[in-house]
């Protein structure tokens, strides 16, 4: 429900930021190749430069695009914003690739094959629908029907998305983390993510039934008369 409030409060809020306020890229006699070099170019229109460097200091950014199909341009804001999510979903697969490669060069990591089948049971838990992002954007709406979005989300989010990611795999993905289930094995991950994996506590079962042996036969026997 909280997505579907993004989503919703995105699309109003772009549409106080329609249009690319952009001006031709075919250049008048007086301009010279020198000073479009370092403008933002899109099908042939000078556009705001976030499109095409959408960094953003202290967050974690993307473009989303996706092409009007029609006249209704909410649903392609929201395509746009989608792919913009996914794009930023990527960004934060390559940090859990890093910090697994960090793992890698530990005793405990030194198994590639696991150590990928663990990184692919992490990053399947990252979904673009979850990820939380800023609720104002700019978009881009070019004469060829294309639009644009900046989508930002705060580093914040990467974080605890990152680590919602790992806590969500521990519990669900046990045959992806058997190879890994040494105290310093979890020790390590837990250093590389900055998070608390709760091991499950080992549980002693007492036993039920008394064995006896009579001629070589083992007979069980309850304890409880």
């Amino acid at each position: 429900m909280k997505n579907l409030f993004y989503f919703a409060a995105s699309a109003v809020l772009l549409a106080f930021f329609g249009g690319c306020a952009s001006i031709s890229a075919t250049a008048p006699a007086s301009a010279t190749a020198a000073s479009l070099k370092d403008q933002c170019v899109q099908d042939g229109i000078i556009v705001s430069p976030w499109i095409c460097k959408p960094e953003v200091a202290d967050a974690y950014s993307s473009v989303g695009v996706a092409q009007i199909s029609g006249a209704d341009r909410a649903q392609t804001t929201k395509a746009a914003i989608y792919d913009g999510r996914v794009e930023l979903v990527k960004q934060i697969q390559v940090q859990i690739r890093e910090k697994l490669n960090n793992f890698a060069r530990t005793p405990e990591g030194s198994n590639q094959e696991k150590v990928d089948s663990l990184y692919t049971a992490i990053a399947n838990n990252i979904k673009p629908e979850e990820l939380h992002i800023e609720q104002t954007m700019q978009s881009c709406i070019m004469p060829s029907g294309k639009v644009y979005v900046h989508v930002i989300a705060p580093k914040s989010s990467f974080e605890t998305e990152i680590k919602r990611a790992v806590k969500s795999s521990f519990k669900n993905d046990k045959l992806q983390w058997l190879g890994f289930s040494s105290k310093q094995a979890v020790a390590n991950l837990e250093k590389e993510f900055d998070v608390v994996i709760e091991m499950e506590k080992s549980v002693k079962v007492a036993r039920l039934f008394r064995e006896e042996i009579v001629s070589g036969t083992i007979v069980g026997g309850n304890k409880k008369r």
